[in-house]
């Protein structure tokens, strides 16, 4: 391929990534907004349910028998809805964790790594690589076993992770099978019960609006993160692109220098007249 080949191939290359990146950021732009209106709605509904849910503890009219199964399954739900903060806690350090360690073994998935490892290895084996291309595979395949070996460490902290997110769903579980008791325990007071009930389902139906509007924000999150993640990796391509093609313009600027400066010393040998374009070229450096 002629240098001015190359040339029109690197500008086709940047005018495409410089419109890709355009449409990219506009579409940026609308998932930042979706996820922002998400992010209010769930934020509303936790303050109206948390109104709510005042109004149930100030409700006072209860015999003493209800009370006291009330008081008992509320502490119980309590001590499950406490553990599961702990162990929310607990897995945020370990996300924490898990970020630090990928990010100083450099890898995103130990999965993906093994997936690579196993097609390369296929490539060698059904593809007629040059001796030079083989030598290079051969190389990258063990530089990604030796990633992967040193990405245990992440591979058990992944699972140990799994294991917590498990045991927070049980402990969800125990809390919600709790708070149905202690929903049952208030039936015995016909006074409130009507007014509790009505309030209890409003309250469910607001979590799972809240729950339905953080999935959605959680949705656009990750592909705003995607997206913005891409445009960056677009515009430092294009910056290569355009320092490559800025080399170049320097290159070939250089080399006509250097012709027209070995025509005037061509001149000045031979005696011949120099013009002040000759003059110029031969000052430049």
């Amino acid at each position: 391929m002629s240098e001015q080949e190359q040339k029109e191939e690197l500008n086709n290359k940047l005018r495409l990534l410089k419109s890709e990146i355009f449409s990219s950021k506009s579409k940026l732009n609308d998932l930042n907004k979706q996820k922002e209106e998400w992010y209010s709605k769930k934020e509303d509904l936790k303050k109206e349910i948390r109104e709510l849910i005042k109004g149930i503890k100030n409700m006072k009219n209860i015999s003493d028998s209800t009370r006291r199964n009330i008081q008992q399954y509320k502490e119980e739900r309590d001590n499950y809805n406490k553990k599961v903060k702990e162990l929310v806690e607990e897995i945020k350090k370990l996300n924490k964790e898990k970020k630090e360690i990928f990010s100083k073994l450099k890898i995103k998935d130990p999965i993906r790594i093994k997936k690579d490892i196993e097609r390369l290895e296929e490539s060698i084996e059904v593809e007629a690589f040059s001796f030079d291309k083989e030598t290079k595979i051969m190389k990258k395949i063990k530089d990604l076993k030796k990633i992967y070996q040193e990405s245990s460490q992440a591979t058990e902290l992944l699972d140990k992770i799994d294991i917590i997110s498990r045991e927070i769903e049980e402990t969800r579980r125990k809390a919600q099978d709790f708070h149905n008791k202690f929903i049952d325990s208030l039936k015995g007071n016909k006074e409130s019960f009507g007014s509790f009930m009505d309030l209890s389902k409003k309250i469910s139906s607001l979590n799972k609006e809240q729950e339905e509007a953080f999935e959605k924000f959680i949705g656009f999150k990750k592909e705003f993160t995607e997206l913005n993640n891409l445009i960056k990796e677009k515009l430092l391509e294009s910056k290569i692109i355009s320092s490559k093609l800025s080399n170049q313009k320097q290159e070939n600027k250089k080399k006509l220098q250097e012709k027209q400066r070995e025509i005037v010393e061509q001149k000045i040998r031979e005696g011949k007249k120099l013009t002040t374009e000759d003059l110029i070229a031969f000052q430049e450096e």
